[in-house]
């Protein structure tokens, strides 16, 4: 496979030799920033062509090529909003003492639910996608909005998500309190790509997490590319 990028009139294309690379709904993929589509080529170089594999660039422009710009806004607004009932961002426990870790992680919840759908009616498409996308992979609409609303480090949000460092709070909780803890991993993301000596060792103890976090953590990684690739200028339908 020799992937490389191909200018067709305003369009980059993503092309194996000279045949273009297509997404699972068999649209090529393209853009109109050539950054992006030298990116999604060293994607699917990396990782196939399988989007959902792994969450890069590659994978939210297929999904933005595939829905996004095919289907109605509104119908995609509808699981994004319909999440807010089960979001993990927006349920957190009701004890102060099981809030409390997640009040450090994640702060406050800044919007009620009808402030949260106005949020909603004003994305843009590639944020609204974002957001369809945390509600899928983490259980949480909301955390995509908290991403995108800030250039705040995403650390604690990563850690909010995560089904590891769930765990560790849930154990250090357990032993410190007597209590049952939050119970199974609370709806969080396990992710295939972690590390587990970093994770058992750096990250999940007292004094973690440490400073190089970011470059080892993958919900973190995936944090910042979905940013990245939010903050890309809309592409127009061919």
């Amino acid at each position: 496979m020799t992937l490389s990028v191909a200018r067709l009139d305003e369009w980059f294309v993503v092309v194996d030799g000279r045949t273009p690379v297509k997404t699972p709904g068999g649209t090529p993929v393209v853009s109109h920033h050539r950054e992006l589509a030298e990116h999604m080529a060293r994607d699917i170089a990396a990782t196939g062509r399988d989007p959902t594999h792994r969450t890069n660039m590659f994978a939210l422009q297929a999904g933005y090529l595939d829905f996004g710009l095919t289907v109605p806004r509104s119908d995609l607004e509808v699981p994004v909003i319909q999440m807010w009932k089960s979001d993990i961002f927006v349920n957190r426990p009701a004890d102060p003492e099981l809030m409390m870790p997640l009040m450090a992680l994640w702060g406050l919840e800044r919007l009620g639910r009808a402030e949260f759908e106005e949020a909603v009616h004003r994305l843009t498409l590639r944020q609204l996608m974002v957001l369809m996308q945390c509600g899928a992979q983490y259980q949480s609409s909301a955390i995509g909005l908290e991403l995108l609303s800030s250039d705040r480090d995403p650390t604690g949000l990563a850690l909010g998500a995560c089904a590891r460092y769930w765990a560790y709070l849930n154990r250090n909780l357990t032993l410190a309190n007597g209590y049952l803890g939050f119970g199974g991993d609370g709806g969080r993301h396990d992710s295939v790509d972690r590390d587990d000596d970093y994770c058992d060792e750096r990250c999940c103890v007292e004094d973690g997490p440490p400073e190089d976090l970011p470059e080892h953590c993958p919900i973190h990684r995936v944090f910042v590319t979905m940013r990245k690739w939010a903050a890309y200028p809309e592409e127009l339908p061919a």
